[in-house]
């Protein structure tokens, strides 16, 4: 019959096996029933600076774990000496002896006696700090895409070809308005957000750049389900086998509808400006050439408007000079004055003379260079 053994024949054991991790990278650990450290492996040593002769006999909570992780995992250890035992895996941190934290996965094993009384623990963990810091990175770099995306209104999406998987980005979903619980992410269920009207159109870019083995990008409407009109601008690119077959379709879709409301009302005032029957002009700071003239410019000098878009204003003066011009302006350009109003002449493309008032400002916009604005209104009826 097989005598009993003692009740420290099992720590002892682990003590032996330790002896054997010394020269591998993982962390080894003996405590006792309440924690108090009994060994260390070397690479422990190593990892943490501190040496074994100076942690035997000491709490392994309030000496290597950081305050904030102290009481959750001695109450864990107090959990274990009176139930089940401590297998689960779990990260903490250690606390070097410069102060550093090493993000630890560790994995313990409980030690009992022949009677099932607890003796120890033996901990084993592997230091993960540079894989968790990745992950952190990672995570942080996705929530700040995230962010970015919401903010420019910019979703991604990705579409496997051979599964025929199609996966959104949250920003999408919010840009389509669709709540992801009910909504089947496949090609054929994009195609029924946008507008009926530019289905065909953003089917063919599509189909067409898989074809052509090319990227595309496309404007197009979505229909949202109270009726209201979306613009999108959808950017893809595909990653072809060497055969042409198509493996991953990627691509970006921006709500681009504020833009587009911005470029129409911009449309309809320059339509407003062109139909006015008073002269407008927008001047180039540094060149003094016309960037811009209305119809009514064109038509009342005999001019096209791309003819007077390679003129300035002494062109239609005449006996006025560069130097004259830039005379003028120097009290608008030095903030002197806001505006100039003046009568003058403008000569005609036939040569004859028309009698105009001018109003002359400065204008410098938040962005691109400043520029003046010049309304010339004709007053041959009342001359």
């Amino acid at each position: 019959m097989r005598a009993p053994e003692r009740p420290e024949t099992e720590r002892l054991r682990a003590l032996d096996n330790l002896e054997l991790f010394d020269a591998t990278p993982v962390i080894v650990v003996l405590l006792d029933p309440v924690g108090i450290i009994q060994h260390v492996n070397a690479y422990f040593e190593q990892l943490t600076g501190y040496h074994l002769d100076e942690l035997q006999g000491k709490d392994w909570f309030s000496t290597l774990l950081p305050d904030r992780y102290q009481v959750r995992v001695r109450e864990l250890l107090t959990d274990v000496t009176t139930a089940k035992d401590l297998r689960d895996r779990y990260v903490n941190p250690i606390v070097t002896r410069g102060g550093e934290e090493r993000q630890i996965e560790w994995s313990n094993r409980t030690l009992r006696d022949t009677s099932g009384k607890v003796t120890g623990f033996l901990v084993v963990g592997l230091d993960v700090t540079e894989g968790a810091l990745r992950e952190q990175q990672l995570a942080d770099s996705e929530a700040r895409l995230i962010a970015a995306q919401r903010l420019a209104k910019i979703g991604s999406w990705e579409l496997d070809h051979v599964t025929g998987k199609l996966c959104w980005s949250d920003t999408i979903y919010e840009l389509f308005e669709i709540d992801t619980a009910g909504f089947g992410a496949t090609y054929e269920a994009f195609l029924n957000v946008i507008h009926p009207d530019d289905r065909q159109s953003v089917d063919e870019a599509y189909t067409g750049s898989l074809v052509d083995l090319a990227d595309y990008a496309i404007t197009h409407r979505l229909l949202m389900p109270d009726g209201r009109i979306k613009w999108v601008e959808e950017q893809c690119s595909t990653d072809f086998a060497a055969d042409g077959t198509p493996l991953v379709s990627r691509g970006t879709v921006q709500d681009v509808t504020d833009i587009h409301a911005w470029a129409e009302e911009l449309r309809l005032f320059k339509q407003s400006l062109d139909r006015t029957l008073d002269s407008v002009f927008i001047i180039d700071r540094e060149s003094l050439q016309y960037i811009y003239a209305n119809l009514g410019a064109a038509e009342g000098l005999g001019y096209t408007q791309a003819e007077l878009l390679q003129m300035r204003s002494w062109d239609i003066k005449p006996e006025f000079t560069e130097v004259q011009f830039r005379e003028l302006i120097a009290p608008l350009l030095a903030g002197a004055q806001q505006q100039l109003r003046f009568d003058t002449v403008h000569r005609h493309r036939d040569g004859h003379l028309i009698p105009v008032s001018v109003s002359l400002q400065y204008v410098e916009p938040m962005i691109n260079a400043g520029r003046f604005v010049s309304v010339v209104h004709d007053i041959t009826d009342r001359k």
